[in-house]
């Protein structure tokens, strides 16, 4: 899985690679042509989130292809008109209300943090233009036209200790995590599963992000003696502490497990990361037929270029879960997609995906639980069946 909060890993030369898929729009034709439904796409082409667009794009384009060949708008095709939030909520705001002034579109699909998210739907909520959207990993929001793809902490945590508990046996466990809400969040929900599983918490450690030295809290972890030791760090700490850790003896043969490691991370840590266990809402190596179709379509498309990801499968999945929403409306009003979202399912990379009625807009989502292979790429050793969000109160 490709990191998908926001700089979590993403290396420069991908994005480098995503550039020209990302830009192959161009400006969409008049919306008033009578052939085509139009529906926003929402990604930051620039400034400090640009990283995820490309992988976005590719995700909602491939999806769009799909919902076309299946007639999911009817007698006319689905089109994309692109926006870029610019990575930022005023900039968001005005492409967005020109999203629903201007293009008149039926709904809105994206990828965007909180912030931004926000600022969106503040411009379409009062028209009515339900927002399908991906969101970085432990984000809450809840908003009754958004619809949200991302992987609650949840959905995220509560397998993965699970998993440790019962499938590795372990008792003890220790946190280590970035001091920032999102990964506060996370632990805290960690704690909380491991004590309902029977096992100890023994320490938590919070860390402000680009700490350099983990040294202290390593010699904490060795005195503990834990069983699995639990990072949430977010980007550059993650390589910082795995390296300081696997080069540690006091700490040999600990189990670790990590929120946010993904391959790109692994490829920077090195071999320290091999053996380290994940939970993610998708794996490209998971064999299950709909992950398979999807990658065939994804290299279908962009070829070499073609890069499976989190963002991808999650803006793949909410972008036809978005156009089957239209085809059972058999309406492009915005009230009618929206009274029509809690009867839709389809089955995507992720697993199958619904959206109860009481749910606050969260899908459900299956978590794969990886490991580092020698390789530094991630083995799917366990998929959860789909799992119900916990996202708001």
């Amino acid at each position: 899985m490709i990191g998908k909060g926001l700089g979590y890993g993403l290396a420069a030369a991908l994005v480098v690679a995503l550039a020209a898929p990302a830009c192959i729009f161009g400006s969409s034709p008049a919306p008033n042509d009578q052939n085509f439904v139009d529906v926003g796409l929402v990604v930051s082409l620039t400034g400090a989130n640009s990283a995820t667009a490309g992988l976005a794009v590719q995700g909602a384009t491939v999806a769009l292809a799909r919902a076309n060949a299946d007639h999911l708008a009817g007698s006319r095709q689905l089109r994309f008109v692109r926006v870029d939030d610019g990575s930022s909520p005023e900039i968001a705001a005005k492409a967005c209300s020109d999203l629903v002034l201007k293009n008149h579109v039926a709904a809105i699909v994206g990828f965007e943090p909180a912030a931004t998210l926000d600022a969106c739907n503040r411009a379409a909520a009062p028209a009515n233009v339900p927002y399908f959207a991906a969101v970085p990993s432990g984000t809450v929001v809840c908003y009754p036209t958004v619809f949200v793809f991302g992987f609650t902490p949840n959905q995220q945590v509560v397998p993965l200790v699970d998993y440790l508990a019962h499938k590795q046996s372990a008792k003890t466990f220790y946190i280590v995590a970035t001091d920032d809400p999102m990964a506060r969040s996370s632990a805290a929900q960690a704690a909380t599963s491991i004590r309902d599983d029977g096992g100890l918490l023994l320490g938590s450690v919070y860390r402000p992000a680009q700490t350099a030295d983990f040294g202290p809290d390593i010699a904490k972890i060795a005195t503990a003696r834990p069983d699995v030791v639990l990072d949430g760090l977010i980007g550059a700490d993650q390589v910082a502490y795995h390296r300081q850790f696997g080069a540690n003896p006091r700490v040999a043969g600990t189990k670790q497990a990590s929120l946010w490691l993904d391959t790109a991370a692994a490829r920077s840590i090195g071999p320290t990361a091999v053996g380290v266990v994940v939970s993610q809402d998708f794996n490209s190596a998971d064999p299950s037929p709909t992950t398979k179709a999807w990658l065939e379509a994804l290299v279908g498309k962009f070829g070499d270029g073609a890069v499976p990801s989190s963002i991808g499968a999650e803006l793949y999945d909410a972008t036809l879960f978005m156009a089957s929403a239209i085809d059972r409306a058999q309406s492009t009003s915005g009230v009618a997609i929206t009274s029509a979202v809690g009867g839709v399912s389809i089955d995507g990379p992720r697993g199958r995906i619904q959206i109860a009625q009481d749910a606050h807009g969260y899908a459900t989502v299956s978590a794969h639980i990886g490991r580092v292979n020698a390789a530094l790429a991630i083995d799917v050793v366990d998929v959860t069946g789909a799992l119900q969000p916990m996202a708001c109160g």
